[in-house]
């Protein structure tokens, strides 16, 4: 059983397997999730083979990823052409079309990355007892917020990442016309390998000051991680941060 004082039960947590035992820290875990912890790396999962899949590389992302964004934008050409030889001869308007589809899809996703960190990731009604909804809480986002300096633990695993590319893929079928939906697609996709390695970029790589976008990527990520993790929800970006005022002013973090 765990230790009765908060401040040993959180300890005591922290020293094994996390996945089970942290909703054992019941409302007080959503003090601790959100002071972040030196530790470099920390163990999931008892489980060797499921704390295996469930760490990731940052390399993974591009690898796995880039050629699905390749698939679908010859996907959405040739579902536009009567056949894959047939490519070639499209017009260059159907090219600039797809081209302005392509783009639309990368800027929804910096739309969508805004809403899940900021209306699932952080949102108030997370605040509370129930086991379910902790364990839920720290395996999706706050084992990145408790432990932000885990190497494994910041990009998303493939398999996890399906599952969200599954369900924008139904839904864009849904709503556009096929050619047009697999060309968006592509476009979301590529907008979610820039997150990834934005944000992993920010986290552990030291930006030259010569890169000055990058820099304020940083300051504005650090700031939400490390001063007000209620503000700065942009990751690859800070453009929503203004228009639902969520942004606040960024410091260098240490």
């Amino acid at each position: 059983s765990l230790p009765h004082t908060a401040a040993a039960a959180m300890r005591a947590i922290e020293g094994g397997p996390m996945f089970w035992r942290v909703a054992e820290l019941g409302e007080t875990y959503w003090d601790w999730v959100y002071k972040p912890s030196t530790q470099t790396k920390f163990r999931m999962f008892q489980s060797d083979i499921v704390e295996a899949f469930s760490a990731t590389n940052w390399w993974v992302v591009p690898l796995v990823w880039l050629p699905f964004v390749a698939l679908c934008v010859l996907l959405g050409l040739t579902r536009t052409a009567a056949s894959l030889e047939d490519v070639v001869r499209l017009s260059t308007a159907t090219f600039v079309w797809h081209a302005v589809v392509f783009f639309l899809g990368a800027l929804t996703w910096t739309l969508v990355e805004y809403v899940v960190h900021r209306g699932l990731f952080h949102q108030t009604w997370a605040r509370t007892s129930s086991a379910g909804l902790i364990r839920m809480h720290f395996l999706m986002h706050g084992q990145h917020h408790k432990f932000p300096l885990d190497k494994g633990r910041l990009v998303f695993p493939p398999v996890p990442a399906s599952l969200g590319v599954g369900l924008v893929y139904v839904v864009s079928h849904a709503l556009l016309p096929a050619p047009e939906a697999a060309t968006f697609v592509g476009g979301m996709a590529l907008g979610y390998i820039l997150y990834d390695l934005f944000h992993y970029a920010v986290h552990h790589f030291n930006i030259p000051e010569t890169f000055r976008s990058l820099q304020h990527l940083k300051k504005h990520h650090m700031h939400h991680h490390f001063r007000q993790h209620t503000a700065n929800f942009g990751i690859s970006n800070t453009v929503w941060d203004g228009p639902f005022a969520t942004r606040a002013a960024t410091h260098a973090a240490k």
